[in-house]
């Protein structure tokens, strides 16, 4: 066992000393980010709690919950967990390549025959054990208990670059993973918003019904008392079943929000029903800190340089195949033909070897491999850059769109305000007399569809936010999030 230990010591020695890494070193590109953001307003940037998601921002309970169990059930997260799974199986299995192997097969055997049936090759791993033998007959059993050694010395770190191939798509993996995470989450956020939209839209559409239907309640008595035309009465008839359509159409989309989110926290639509909460604040301000800092924040940028790293150590070890492999073989065995000699000093059998290859003509499949591997990260790096391109591309456009539906909500409260006056006014000229009740539905019409607008505009600017958040990368303040215990506050 000395022995062996002196092999191994050896056999590490030698690859510390004589490896060299082949091929291109690797180094992460630069990307310099612009100084300030474009849309970016020029007011304070809101101070926010150091919260533990990003969407606890709505102090929404409900939401809480339901993202919760999103990140528990949902299927996709489940495939993207099964893919880091395997792919630190892969790269654990790629380790392996950098150890010495060694195998243990005890075997035994037993020869009776005459000599010349009895193969020789068969003989001579006992010949200097084997007792006189009869030229005539043989009768031998014998124990054999080998270890036997194998180790490829990686001098060109030919299996170092395969291993960082899978090691580095592992981790190109969990960054997979952060992104589906991130993309749950605010697409359940999303659309969780579109409900409560939807909520408040049936709130306004349950008040315009009510007055719509006391409109045709006052104008069918006026016609029965002769005070109206029969247009006035058809008028407030067809103004209520719009009403009531309209109605029925937006409770009808609630229902397929509602469905959506059952499906993204992995449960049947069947099973899941959400209670009416009309939208009754505006969405918070988020800090959106220097776009420096975007690079460090997005799951998706960070993948896209993994997966390059992981291209780019296909290189190296395209380069290291052009070399020759020297691949180390030894054995330590016991044979005997007794079981109570099994262990003595002349019952050890030692040898050692080596096999060095070199491909002298393979037809240009080398090279090949080599200009694939190139092309291959010449891809990864275009996708890297497009990548941030696309991250600043999304920031910028929801700024702008915040930024202005900002201005645009503020112009509609303001016009909703003195349509709300002009129909309050017109009902007054017409109980008066002095206006027919065509003018009292047009400056109700006006006055209800900017009431609509008004709501819709406001859960517009809820999706801006999160499209936002998800253009940041989730949580802006600079936290890395690998998992999902990772999400939990410390107590």
């Amino acid at each position: 066992m000395k022995s062996m230990r002196r092999l191994i010591s050896i056999l590490s020695l030698t690859v510390g000393l004589c490896s060299c890494r082949v091929g291109p070193k690797y180094h992460e590109p630069q990307f310099t980010p612009p100084i300030q953001w474009k849309n970016q307003e020029l007011e304070e940037e809101p101070v926010l709690p150091n919260y533990c998601n990003w969407w606890e921002v709505f102090h929404d309970s409900v939401l809480n919950h339901l993202e919760w169990q999103a990140l528990e059930n949902n299927k996709d997260i489940h495939i993207a967990l099964s893919r880091i799974a395997q792919a630190r199986a892969t790269s654990l299995t790629s380790q392996a390549a950098l150890f010495p192997q060694l195998s243990f097969s005890p075997g035994g055997s037993k020869i009776n025959g005459p000599v010349n049936l009895t193969p020789l090759d068969r003989l001579r791993p006992l010949t200097t054990i084997l007792p006189p033998i009869s030229l005539k007959n043989i009768d031998i059993a014998y124990l054999l208990l080998p270890i036997n050694l194998s180790y490829e010395i990686d001098l060109w770190q030919k299996n170092q670059r395969l291993f960082e191939v899978d090691y580095y798509n592992y981790q190109a993996q969990e960054e997979a993973y952060r992104t589906a995470m991130l993309s749950l989450t605010t697409n359940l956020a999303d659309v969780y918003f579109n409900l409560r939209t939807s909520d408040k839209l049936l709130k306004v559409l349950a008040a315009i019904l009510e007055i719509r239907k006391e409109n045709l309640r006052i104008n069918r008595s006026r016609f029965e008392k002769g005070l109206s035309t029969k247009i006035d009465l058809s008028q407030a008839e067809e103004e209520f079943y719009s009403a009531e359509a309209d109605y029925y159409q937006t409770l009808g989309q609630r229902g397929t929000y509602e469905n959506a989110i059952a499906t993204l926290i992995g449960l049947p639509a069947s099973q899941l029903t959400i209670a009416l909460q009309p939208l009754e604040f505006d969405p918070p301000k988020i800090p959106i800190g220097l776009p420096s800092e975007l690079l460090l924040r997005r799951p998706d940028i960070a993948q896209a340089e993994r997966q390059m790293a992981s291209n780019h150590a296909k290189i190296g070890a395209a380069y290291a195949s052009f070399f020759p492999s020297l691949n180390l073989n030894s054995a330590f065995e016991y044979l005997t033909l007794e079981l109570k000699h099994l262990f003595k000093a002349r019952s050890r059998l030692f040898s050692v070897g080596f096999l060095a290859d070199q491909t002298l003509f393979d037809g240009g499949r080398k090279s090949a491999n080599l200009l694939l591997a190139k092309a291959q990260f010449e891809e990864s790096l275009e996708n890297y850059e497009k990548t941030i391109l696309q991250a600043f591309q999304e920031v910028e456009d929801s700024l702008v769109t915040l930024k202005n539906q900002s201005k645009q909500f503020s112009s509609l409260s303001r016009a909703l305000a003195s349509a709300t006056d002009t129909t309050t006014l017109s009902n007054k000229r017409y109980k008066s007399g002095l206006v027919n009740y065509t003018e009292v539905i047009q400056n109700q019409r006006i006055q209800y569809d900017l009431e609509l607008n008004h709501v819709r505009l406001q859960g517009q600017r809820y999706q801006a936010t999160i499209q936002l958040i998800k253009a940041l990368g989730g949580n802006w303040n600079a936290m890395e999030v690998s998992t999902i215990e990772e999400l939990q506050c410390e107590e």
